[in-house]
C-alpha cells in the first residue's frame, strides 16, 4: 500500500486550522480537525494512512521535518489557512512526496491563481466528504486538480482511524471527558450568513444508519 500523510503542520503560533476556518487559539483549546478524521475513514482500506498533527504535539519545524522523513509518505494531504498559509507552503515545499494537496479556506476564493502560482502543490480538496476523494488522488488531472462540492442529498464515511490521533492532546470548551471523539453529521450549512463561509461550501446530510 501507499503511504498517505494527513498533516497539520507545525507554526509559530496555536492556529486552529479545521473545516474551512481558521483562527488563533487564545486559551489553549486545540481540537480534532474533522477534516482528517473523515478522510482517514475514507482512506483507510486503500492506502496506509499515517497522522501528524504538529500544532496539537507543539513539534518544532525541525522535529517535523525529521518524523516525516521516517515516514517517507508517497502522497501528502496538509491543513492550511489565511492565517498559516505563508508557513505551511515553506514547509511543505521541503517535503519530498510523489504527490501533495492541500485543504483550505484560503482555497476558496482564488483556487486557480493559488495552484498555479503553488505548482508543487497536486490539487486542492474543496469537499472532503467526497466520496470520489480515493480518485482524485488517484488522477487529480481528471477533476481539473480541484475535487468540489459533491452534489448529493446525503454522504457516508466509515468510521475514522481515531487511534492514528493524538487524541489526549485535545482538549475542548464543552466536553466532559477526555479523550473524546468527534463525529460530522451534516455538512456545510443551508444558510448563507455574511458573517460565516459555510454556507458557501453547499449542504448535504450525513445518513442516520451510517452516523450510527
Amino acid at each position: 500500500m501507499e503511504k498517505v500523510l494527513l498533516l497539520n503542520p507545525p507554526a509559530k503560533n496555536l492556529y486552529l486550522i479545521d473545516y474551512f476556518c481558521s483562527s488563533l487559539s487564545k486559551a489553549g483549546y486545540c481540537w480534532q480537525p474533522i477534516d482528517f478524521l473523515v478522510i482517514s475513514g475514507l482512506l483507510k482500506n486503500n492506502y496506509e494512512v499515517f497522522v501528524l498533527d504538529c500544532i496539537a504535539e507543539k513539534l518544532s519545524f525541525s522535529n517535523s521535518l525529521n518524523i516525516i522523513n521516517k515516514i517517507s509518505p508517497d502522497i501528502l494531504i496538509f491543513l492550511s489557512s489565511t492565517l498559516s498559509y505563508k508557513e505551511d507552503f515553506d514547509f511543505v515545499r521541503k517535503i519530498s512526496a510523489k504527490k501533495i494537496f492541500v485543504i483550505g479556506e484560503i482555497f476558496l476564493g482564488n483556487t486557480k491563481e493559488i495552484l498555479k502560482e503553488n505548482s508543487f502543490i497536486n490539487g486542492t480538496i474543496l469537499d472532503f466528504t467526497n466520496s470520489r476523494l480515493k480518485y482524485f488522488i488517484e488522477k487529480p488531472e481528471n477533476f481539473d486538480n480541484v475535487l468540489y462540492f459533491e452534489e448529493t442529498k446525503f454522504f457516508l464515511y466509515p468510521i475514522p482511524l481515531y487511534e492514528k490521533f493524538p487524541l489526549k492532546k485535545y482538549n475542548y470548551p464543552l466536553h466532559l471527558f477526555n479523550p473524546y471523539a468527534s463525529v460530522l453529521t451534516t455538512y456545510g450549512c443551508p444558510f448563507k450568513c455574511h458573517f460565516c463561509n459555510s454556507g458557501s461550501l453547499g449542504f448535504k446530510l450525513r445518513n442516520a444508519e451510517n452516523i450510527l
